[in-house]
């Protein structure tokens, strides 16, 4: 006897449900629909805030699955395959929207199985992105016990390695980037999820499934955001639960292919802080991306009154405890305009970083790391140190900090970008014998989190017996250039994390100085004797920053340890 197996009411919950539920972690309102196998609405619900053509084409979405026996997107691609056009079909109500999948089931002829080859129904959703709608659909199939059905056309033909929540170390989700990129000085392309926080390392334009970079810069940046996206997924964060992108570009005419990747994967007012630095990069590379996430917690944009960005990003972002700033001037709050006279210029700057600290419910005592661009002359290095000590007058609890020169436009002296954590007292940590020129500690922790200033090839028996702050570094600097400078500063880096409460595992994010990019490989090599494990590397990131004409490298460490301290 001839049966009819179908999608129910049950099943149609569940997966309306289920997709509620995630669009309202990616802050979407959205539609959701549920048909049998003929295409007849089981359930339907349409969010509030949802338009009513979200509805309609939700149930078209499904509709065209059931019927068809295949998702949308296949759908879409079948009439590029076979040239032909929806109008072939006959059918009004057929679709190729994104977000409408099949449910299916093993069938059974004569007593065998032919796998995936019953159709059940189908679900659709609507009202995200491309890839929000695709992923919601896939909650829905799963929702209700089954896998979603996969048209190999429409994936990559690799895999980063999934996140395994039950970790308490390093978890490291890696893209295949040839090996032809990391010897020109690109770092292994990769997210490190420690505990509850993702850091990336640079992402590039790199086109994964043929491991060529494009000639069009629009397109390396399309695809870096593709590849930080894939980064973060693999390490189980959304993204709302990105608190801080930087871009890296090598010259300012490459800033007109930012913003359009950037509004299409942060379309509304939730957006993480951002910064945009010009560096050399590797050859052919026209952008990087790097950023930082928390899992489990959602992005709050922190803005300054009186102050805005010309692009479309917030002053800064909080997500959980942390705090994350965009770029932060010199800019007058009651007028909005940049102060010209260079030294109430700084000034402004760091009561612009106590304002942003502000609006997030903290204070500076709540900045953990600081990065300082002053203006390339260096002019107004010595006015910037006595406004710092002013800010943090406690010498033993100051945060870490890395100042670099750097090219500013116009009467610009200063630019900061601060990392902060909400809810802990920083305490400062040194390293023996090491020490800095500048009254700032080797490293500042409050609770989990932890920053380094930089850490460079300092040798420890010509420091001994000096004070905390002396001249410059030139007369300490290991002898030898950059295969002894890295050595030595590697070696610092365990004693560096015991001082602060942990070890070489809860380090999360290795940013590395670098005095000629061309130099990276080499310090590559040396950071895999380190760790050891070529599979338990801590995100890289590799810059080339001005480094005093005596320094080779130079290390900053992220980490996260495992309890609050």
């Amino acid at each position: 006897m001839i049966t009819w197996t179908s999608l129910g009411l049950d099943e149609a919950r569940k997966a309306i449900e289920a997709g509620i539920a995630a669009a309202r972690r990616f802050h979407r309102p959205m539609a959701f629909a549920v048909v049998d196998p003929a295409g007849d609405l089981i359930a339907s619900l349409r969010m509030d805030g949802a338009p009513a053509r979200v509805m309609k084409h939700a149930q078209r979405k499904a509709y065209t699955s059931a019927l068809m026996g295949r998702n949308t997107l296949t759908m879409k691609q079948d009439l590029v395959d076979r040239d032909n056009t929806m109008w072939d079909w006959g059918d009004d109500h057929f679709t190729t929207l994104q977000g409408g999948m099949v449910v299916k089931r093993d069938a059974f002829t004569g007593g065998s199985p032919v796998p995936g080859d019953e159709v059940l129904g189908a679900v659709a959703c609507g009202g995200g992105t491309l890839e929000l709608d695709e992923e919601v659909a896939r909650i829905m199939v799963r929702a209700i016990g089954f896998e979603p059905v996969v048209d190999a056309r429409l994936v990559a033909g690799w895999k980063p390695r999934a996140f395994s929540p039950a970790s308490g170390r390093r978890v490291v989700a890696r893209l295949p980037v040839p090996d032809e990129w990391l010897a020109r000085g690109l770092e292994p392309v990769t997210a490190v999820r420690l505990r509850d926080t993702v850091f990336t390392s640079g992402v590039p334009g790199i086109d994964m499934r043929t491991g060529k970079l494009p000639d069009d810069p629009a397109r390396q940046f399309d695809l870096a955001f593709e590849n930080l996206q894939t980064l973060l997924e693999a390490s189980g964060v959304a993204p709302h639960e990105v608190g801080l992108v930087n871009y890296y570009i090598p010259d300012p005419s490459w800033r007109a292919h930012i913003n359009r990747p950037w509004c299409r994967h942060y379309p509304g007012v939730l957006r993480p802080a951002r910064k945009t630095n010009q560096v050399p990069l590797p050859k052919g590379l026209v952008v990087q991306l790097q950023a930082v996430a928390v899992a489990g917690q959602t992005q709050k944009p922190l803005e300054i009154p009186g102050l805005w960005h010309r692009d479309p990003l917030p002053m800064g972002a909080q997500v959980g405890p942390y705090v994350f700033s965009s770029v932060i001037g010199g800019q007058d709050p009651a007028t909005g305009d940049l102060i010209v006279d260079p030294i109430a210029q700084i000034q402004a700057a760091f009561d612009n970083v106590r304002r942003l600290m502000e609006q997030a419910g903290g204070g500076l005592g709540d900045v953990n790391h600081v990065w300082v661009f002053l203006q390339e002359h260096f002019a107004f290095q010595e006015a910037m140190v006595d406004i710092w000590v002013k800010m943090f007058p406690d010498e033993h609890s100051r945060p870490a900090r890395k100042t670099l020169p750097y090219g500013l436009a116009g009467d610009m002296q200063i630019q900061v970008q601060v990392t902060g954590m909400l809810g802990g007292k920083r305490r400062n940590f040194e390293i023996e014998n090491v020490h800095h020129n500048d009254p700032i500690p080797m490293g500042s922790g409050i609770g989990r989190l932890v920053h380094s200033s930089g850490i460079a090839g300092l040798d420890p028996v010509k420091g001994a017996g000096l004070r905390s702050h002396f001249g410059p570094t030139a007369a300490f600097m290991v002898e030898g250039g950059l295969v002894p400078e890295t050595e030595i500063a590697l070696s610092h880096l365990p004693t560096f994390m015991r001082n602060a409460g942990g070890t070489m595992d809860d380090i999360a994010q290795l940013t590395v100085l670098l005095r000629d990019l061309e130099d990276a490989p080499v310090v590559m090599e040396r950071i895999r004797r380190v760790f050891r494990n070529p599979d338990d590397i801590p995100a890289l990131r590799f810059v080339n920053y001005h480094l005093p004409k005596q320094m080779a490298v130079q290390f900053h460490v992220t980490g996260v340890l495992p309890d609050a301290v």
